[in-house]
């Protein structure tokens, strides 16, 4: 509600037109929500309005960019069976007894990896050898995803963070674009 009354003074009182805001927030509900309200209170002034989630912001920026970060537009985001399939055949290929690691449990250290921000060459590995092979099912499984021009949830986020780091260019177009962001 706060951000859905901030958004209209912003476009009502400011006169900042509705395409230069975004409002992201963690869910599909609460971005449908936040749409419907905004929508009630600006009426028409409403059309340029930007809200989201976090993952739909992220792959409509990426999906404009993608060939900034090695992606062909048409990107597949791989849902969790796929990323499944792929980490159990990352598994197999380097080598690990699937007896002793669940695909699952590799697959939520390796989300958790890239929820720090970190690939699997940031990894902080050291002489642990779990994390080591940690490390190699995550080099493999990023090279499967993006063989198949895939990413999964954790890149869009990942990559959209690293390409806003590094690319001056890309960083101050959604500077401009985006004048007042809402989260």
């Amino acid at each position: 509600r706060v951000i859905t009354r901030r958004i209209a003074s912003l476009v009502r009182d400011i006169q900042v037109p509705s395409w230069r805001s975004l409002a992201v927030t963690f869910t599909n509900k609460a971005a449908r929500e936040m749409r419907q309200r905004l929508e009630h209170l600006l009426g028409p002034e409403a059309q340029g309005l930007s809200v989201s989630t976090f993952h739909s912001a992220s792959a409509l920026i990426l999906r404009r960019e993608a060939q900034e970060v090695g992606l062909e537009r048409n990107f597949v985001i791989y849902d969790d069976g796929d990323q499944l399939q792929v980490v159990r055949r990352a598994i197999r290929e380097a080598g690990l007894d699937l007896a002793s690691v669940t695909p699952r449990e590799l697959l939520s250290k390796i989300d958790a990896e890239k929820n720090q921000g970190r690939g699997p060459e940031q990894m902080m590995v050291g002489d642990d050898p779990k994390r080591q092979a940690v490390q190699r099912v995550y080099r493999k499984y990023q090279a499967h995803l993006r063989s198949a021009n895939a990413v999964d949830f954790g890149d869009l986020l990942l990559l959209l963070v690293e390409l806003l780091k590094t690319n001056a260019e890309v960083r101050l177009r959604y500077q401009r674009r985006f004048q007042h962001v809402l989260v």
